[in-house]
Protein backbone atom coordinates (compact mmCIF):
# COMPACT_ATOMS: atom_id res chain seq x y z
CA UNK A 1 0.00 0.00 0.00
CA UNK A 2 3.03 2.34 0.94
CA UNK A 3 4.75 2.08 -2.39
CA UNK A 4 1.64 2.63 -4.48
CA UNK A 5 1.06 6.44 -3.01
CA UNK A 6 4.71 7.59 -2.66
CA UNK A 7 7.30 8.98 -5.65
CA UNK A 8 10.37 8.06 -3.78
CA UNK A 9 12.21 4.87 -3.35
CA UNK A 10 10.81 2.46 -0.47
CA UNK A 11 13.79 0.68 1.73
CA UNK A 12 12.50 -2.50 3.98
CA UNK A 13 14.08 -3.29 7.20
CA UNK A 14 13.25 -5.98 9.82
CA UNK A 15 13.48 -9.31 10.06
CA UNK A 16 14.94 -10.33 7.04
CA UNK A 17 15.89 -13.45 7.64
CA UNK A 18 16.65 -15.05 4.32
CA UNK A 19 15.80 -14.85 0.45
CA UNK A 20 12.30 -15.75 0.56
CA UNK A 21 11.81 -12.82 2.81
CA UNK A 22 13.63 -10.55 0.34
CA UNK A 23 11.35 -11.96 -2.67
CA UNK A 24 8.06 -11.01 -1.03
CA UNK A 25 9.54 -7.46 -0.19
CA UNK A 26 10.30 -6.97 -3.37
CA UNK A 27 6.63 -8.86 -5.02
CA UNK A 28 5.03 -6.05 -2.14
CA UNK A 29 6.68 -2.75 -3.94
CA UNK A 30 9.77 -2.30 -2.06
CA UNK A 31 12.82 -1.07 -3.81
CA UNK A 32 15.78 -1.78 -1.24
CA UNK A 33 15.96 -4.19 1.26
CA UNK A 34 18.30 -3.24 4.69
CA UNK A 35 19.47 -6.03 6.93
CA UNK A 36 21.49 -5.61 10.06
CA UNK A 37 21.11 -8.42 12.62
CA UNK A 38 20.46 -11.48 9.83
CA UNK A 39 23.19 -9.37 7.84
CA UNK A 40 25.58 -10.37 11.27
CA UNK A 41 24.26 -13.82 12.04
CA UNK A 42 24.46 -15.38 8.44
CA UNK A 43 26.98 -12.84 6.08
CA UNK A 44 26.19 -15.08 3.38
CA UNK A 45 23.03 -13.81 2.88
CA UNK A 46 24.30 -10.83 1.34
CA UNK A 47 26.69 -12.10 -0.65
CA UNK A 48 24.16 -14.30 -1.94
CA UNK A 49 21.21 -11.85 -1.88
CA UNK A 50 23.51 -8.91 -4.18
CA UNK A 51 24.55 -11.57 -6.83
CA UNK A 52 20.72 -12.46 -6.98
CA UNK A 53 19.11 -8.73 -6.70
CA UNK A 54 22.07 -7.07 -7.43
CA UNK A 55 23.97 -4.70 -5.26
CA UNK A 56 22.00 -1.66 -5.73
CA UNK A 57 18.76 -3.15 -3.69
CA UNK A 58 20.75 -4.42 -1.56
CA UNK A 59 21.43 -2.70 1.72
CA UNK A 60 23.58 -2.96 5.27
CA UNK A 61 22.34 -1.13 8.57
CA UNK A 62 24.94 -0.70 11.08
CA UNK A 63 24.16 -0.05 14.53
CA UNK A 64 27.41 0.87 16.29
CA UNK A 65 28.26 2.13 19.47
CA UNK A 66 31.93 3.65 21.00
CA UNK A 67 33.64 1.35 23.33
CA UNK A 68 36.54 3.18 24.04
CA UNK A 69 38.89 5.95 22.21
CA UNK A 70 39.97 3.35 19.68
CA UNK A 71 37.04 0.88 19.28
CA UNK A 72 33.60 1.45 18.19
CA UNK A 73 31.89 -2.14 18.07
CA UNK A 74 28.49 -3.68 16.16
CA UNK A 75 25.58 -4.46 17.83
CA UNK A 76 21.95 -6.04 16.65
CA UNK A 77 18.70 -6.35 17.81
CA UNK A 78 17.89 -2.39 17.64
CA UNK A 79 21.43 -2.30 19.58
CA UNK A 80 20.40 -4.34 22.62
CA UNK A 81 22.73 -7.05 21.37
CA UNK A 82 26.58 -6.38 21.30
CA UNK A 83 28.41 -8.58 18.60
CA UNK A 84 31.99 -7.84 19.34
CA UNK A 85 32.73 -6.95 15.61
CA UNK A 86 34.84 -3.98 14.75
CA UNK A 87 32.94 -1.36 12.68
CA UNK A 88 35.71 -0.93 10.32
CA UNK A 89 36.12 -4.63 10.14
CA UNK A 90 32.26 -5.16 9.67
CA UNK A 91 31.99 -1.79 6.58
CA UNK A 92 34.79 -3.73 4.80
CA UNK A 93 33.55 -7.34 4.90
CA UNK A 94 29.42 -5.97 4.04
CA UNK A 95 31.15 -4.27 0.65
CA UNK A 96 33.18 -7.08 -0.01
CA UNK A 97 29.87 -9.13 0.43
CA UNK A 98 28.42 -6.88 -2.53
CA UNK A 99 26.05 -4.30 -0.45
CA UNK A 100 25.44 -1.76 -2.40
CA UNK A 101 24.69 1.33 0.18
CA UNK A 102 25.41 1.22 4.32
CA UNK A 103 23.10 3.00 7.15
CA UNK A 104 25.28 3.71 9.52
CA UNK A 105 23.33 4.86 13.18
CA UNK A 106 25.48 5.88 16.01
CA UNK A 107 23.78 4.29 19.20
CA UNK A 108 25.65 6.80 21.04
CA UNK A 109 23.60 9.80 19.04
CA UNK A 110 20.02 8.10 18.62
CA UNK A 111 17.43 10.60 20.09
CA UNK A 112 19.62 12.21 22.33
CA UNK A 113 21.35 15.83 22.23
CA UNK A 114 25.33 14.60 22.58
CA UNK A 115 27.73 15.90 19.35
CA UNK A 116 27.88 14.08 16.87
CA UNK A 117 31.57 11.88 16.71
CA UNK A 118 32.90 12.94 13.20
CA UNK A 119 36.22 11.33 13.60
CA UNK A 120 34.10 7.84 13.43
CA UNK A 121 32.36 8.90 10.05
CA UNK A 122 35.41 10.63 8.77
CA UNK A 123 36.74 7.14 9.23
CA UNK A 124 34.41 5.04 8.31
CA UNK A 125 33.86 7.74 4.63
CA UNK A 126 37.40 6.94 3.65
CA UNK A 127 37.36 3.12 3.31
CA UNK A 128 33.77 3.00 2.23
CA UNK A 129 33.09 2.97 -1.85
CA UNK A 130 29.23 2.93 -1.48
CA UNK A 131 26.56 5.17 -0.87
CA UNK A 132 26.88 5.78 2.96
CA UNK A 133 23.92 7.69 4.79
CA UNK A 134 24.48 8.39 8.78
CA UNK A 135 21.42 8.36 11.53
CA UNK A 136 21.43 9.34 15.16
CA UNK A 137 21.79 12.77 16.76
CA UNK A 138 20.68 14.91 13.53
CA UNK A 139 19.17 18.18 15.16
CA UNK A 140 20.38 21.15 12.91
CA UNK A 141 21.02 22.34 9.55
CA UNK A 142 24.58 22.54 10.96
CA UNK A 143 24.95 18.92 11.48
CA UNK A 144 23.80 17.81 7.98
CA UNK A 145 26.42 20.55 6.87
CA UNK A 146 29.17 18.93 8.00
CA UNK A 147 27.88 15.56 7.23
CA UNK A 148 27.93 16.63 3.90
CA UNK A 149 31.09 18.16 4.32
CA UNK A 150 32.65 15.03 5.05
CA UNK A 151 30.81 13.65 1.88
CA UNK A 152 28.05 11.43 3.32
CA UNK A 153 25.74 10.89 0.54
CA UNK A 154 22.48 11.21 3.06
CA UNK A 155 21.10 11.80 6.49
CA UNK A 156 18.55 9.96 8.11
CA UNK A 157 16.23 12.39 10.48
CA UNK A 158 13.69 11.27 12.80
CA UNK A 159 13.46 12.80 16.20
CA UNK A 160 14.29 16.48 15.35
CA UNK A 161 11.39 16.06 12.03
CA UNK A 162 8.76 14.33 14.72
CA UNK A 163 9.27 16.90 17.36
CA UNK A 164 9.59 19.76 14.61
CA UNK A 165 12.91 20.94 15.65
CA UNK A 166 13.94 21.26 11.83
CA UNK A 167 11.50 21.32 8.58
CA UNK A 168 11.82 19.03 5.43
CA UNK A 169 11.08 22.56 3.45
CA UNK A 170 13.88 24.04 5.69
CA UNK A 171 16.33 21.18 5.19
CA UNK A 172 15.71 21.47 1.07
CA UNK A 173 16.46 25.68 1.39
CA UNK A 174 19.73 24.88 3.35
CA UNK A 175 20.87 22.90 0.85
CA UNK A 176 20.08 24.39 -2.04
CA UNK A 177 21.87 27.72 -0.82
CA UNK A 178 24.96 25.50 0.13
CA UNK A 179 25.08 23.31 -3.01
CA UNK A 180 23.02 25.58 -5.87
CA UNK A 181 25.44 24.44 -8.41
CA UNK A 182 25.75 20.82 -7.89
CA UNK A 183 21.85 19.70 -7.22
CA UNK A 184 18.30 20.50 -7.93
CA UNK A 185 15.57 20.51 -4.78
Amino acid sequence: EISSVIQIPLTVSGRIKGLKDIYKIFRSGGDKISMNTYALKNPKLLSESSKIFGSQSICVHIQFKKMNEHLYEVFSESGRHRIQIDLIDWVKEVQDRGAGEIYLFSIDNDGVNEEIDYFILEKVRKICRVPLIYGGGIRTHSTINNLMNLELDGACISHALHYKKIYIPEIKKNLKNLYKNYINL
